[in-house]
């Protein structure tokens, strides 16, 4: 009888020791999926901006059209703090605002339902049937009477101009058209 108690006892820390490694193993495993999940740029100086941190599953843009749609998504969704901060070109929002918080946060305020609605407007017409041109790091879309949308790739990431880029530095021969 007592052999019997001692190997259940036995059985019983193993089972715990083996549970604990499920669990440990378990947790690791889901730490490296979120790890492999996370773009690159994350390390980098344009995961917070503005005091908002990216969120690549929410709003993709690994790709210029679904980063796009990230844009429309937070436009809709009146998330115009995000989409300041990490879909339109940094370079673009840094020049106008020069760092200063309470700036952007008047640029948020002034986010004005009626504008944001024709913006989305033409987002989705040039995403439905514009010209796209995409190169390595660089797109554009083009539909008569919509003005030009260019996107610039930055570490990983697409941003959408709001001033479109026209020098011809931008239309190499390697662009390739595409609907």
């Amino acid at each position: 009888m007592d052999d019997l108690r001692d190997t259940f006892a036995r059985f019983r820390g193993l089972c715990r020791s083996l549970f604990c490694s499920v669990v440990l193993a378990a947790a690791a495993f889901s730490l490296l999926v979120a790890t492999l999940d996370t773009p690159a740029v994350l390390a980098g100086e344009l995961d917070v901006r503005y005091g908002i941190r990216v969120e690549p599953t929410r709003y993709p843009q690994g790709d210029p059209r679904p980063a796009i749609r990230s844009v429309i998504r937070a436009s809709r969704g009146g998330d115009i703090a995000y989409m300041l901060a990490h879909l339109i070109s940094p370079e673009q929002v840094d020049v106008k605002l020069q760092g200063d918080r309470a700036a952007f946060d008047r640029m948020v305020a002034a986010g004005e339902k009626g504008k944001v609605d024709a913006f989305v407007g033409a987002m989705e017409r040039l995403l439905d049937d514009g010209t796209w041109v995409i190169r390595k790091d660089y797109a554009r879309a083009t539909l008569h009477g919509i003005r030009e949308l260019t996107r610039e790739q930055i570490d990983g990431r697409w941003f959408m101009h709001n001033t479109p880029m026209t020098t011809t530095a931008q239309r190499s021969p390697d662009e390739r058209p595409s609907r």
